[in-house]
């Protein structure tokens, strides 16, 4: 009897009832995660678009902003001065040049010149060896 008894508690548990539920559950999983997978997809996508929506009317404004400055004539007028070098008839254009570099060179120089620690005598050896290479 005991061999029986375990049969039937097997049959039970797994009955017809058991495994056609088991199946329905597993086709119901397949059949929504792949409807999910494509919709947290879309969902990214649709993201990224809102994000490169967003980017492209930033730069539309920042180009309708500039195209507005283009319209005005002192604008222009700058502009055309700036970038051309333009002048009105009567006008004498005067340029600067910057020599800042050149200048904190020719210092550095002579503050290396100055500051020279060496003996008088040794100085003044250099100098006439300066003074013999030069022809």
């Amino acid at each position: 009897m005991k061999i029986e008894t375990r049969i039937q508690k097997r049959k039970k548990y797994f009955s017809l009832k058991t495994i056609i539920i088991s199946a329905t559950v597993v086709l119901c999983a397949i059949f929504i995660f792949s409807p999910l997978q494509i919709y947290f997809k879309n969902q990214v996508e649709l993201n990224n678009l809102q994000a490169q929506i967003a980017a492209s009317e930033q730069t539309k404004t920042a180009l309708g902003e500039q195209l507005e400055r283009w319209n005005d004539k002192n604008y222009v007028i700058a502009k055309a001065r700036e970038r051309l070098g333009f002048v009105f008839p009567g006008e004498v254009q005067v340029s600067v040049i910057d020599d800042s570099a050149k200048d904190s060179s020719k210092q550095k120089e002579e503050k290396k010149q100055i500051a020279n620690n060496d003996p008088w005598y040794t100085q003044i050896g250099n100098s006439f060896v300066l003074t013999q290479s030069l022809p």
